[in-house]
């Protein structure tokens, strides 16, 4: 915990814990008397996003900090592997989740980037002093807020990690969902009844996981939708 204390405090720039800006506001604490710790995190974007972020992007230091924790993916060299599986890191992490009684956020529909933003517009008609100024303080307007039900950038890495660019093919199978909410759920159940906890030792081709680690050999993608895929038909000009 001190050496990542130390990291956020003098290595990362402000507000940034790598390259992620997107966490309002984070607290670690050891509970008096146990073995354990207590994590409360507020984030923009969705959990699996925010979870996405730490895999690809900082799952050492995710490993350095959870690699003792009771069924954390197995680590080596308290650093290595661990959270890399993304997979086993989620579902880790579901397990550890508990309910939250009490939350507060001084501003729960702004993302961190919008609340910046909003800074830097009161601060700069305050202290615009010349044109230059001027121009960097217009700068700020004009970013919409994202629709509801729009894909967010971070998401797009459940969706494709790197355009699967290693590999040399790839196939993808779309599926129509049944109109019947029953049989939809009936469908989902059999799923879930797949065997997808293996061994961190087989290989890639027997596992499922969420786009967060690319494949060597072979991907397949697949798409759900309650409509089915778009229509369309190729012609002459």
């Amino acid at each position: 915990m001190w050496g990542i204390k130390q990291a956020v405090t003098y290595w990362f720039r402000p507000g940034y814990v790598v390259t992620m800006g997107t966490i309002h506001k984070a607290r670690w604490l050891r509970i008096k008397g146990t073995q354990q710790f207590l994590f409360f995190s507020n984030y923009d974007g969705s959990w699996e996003s925010y979870l996405e972020d730490f895999i690809t992007r900082a799952h050492p230091g995710q490993s350095a900090a959870w690699s003792h924790g009771v069924g954390f993916p197995p680590t080596r060299f308290l650093i290595k592997d661990g959270a890399r599986d993304g997979d086993r890191f989620k579902r880790w992490m579901r397990r550890q989740q508990v309910v939250t009684r009490v939350w507060y956020s001084r501003f729960p529909d702004l993302t961190l980037k919008q609340i910046h933003h909003n800074a830097m517009i009161e601060d700069g008609l305050a202290r615009a002093a010349n044109d230059t100024d001027a121009r960097r303080w217009l700068s700020h307007f004009g970013s919409a807020q994202r629709e509801v039900n729009e894909l967010e950038a971070h998401e797009a890495q459940s969706i494709v990690f790197s355009g699967f660019s290693r590999l040399r093919r790839a196939t993808a199978l779309l599926f129509r969902l049944p109109d019947d909410p029953d049989g939809i759920k009936m469908w989902f159940d059999g799923l879930l009844n797949l065997p997808v906890e293996m061994d961190h030792g087989n290989p890639p081709e027997g596992r499922l996981n969420f786009g967060d680690v690319p494949y060597d050999k072979t991907a397949l993608v697949l798409g759900f939708s309650l409509t089915g895929p778009p229509q369309g038909r190729a012609g002459g000009g």
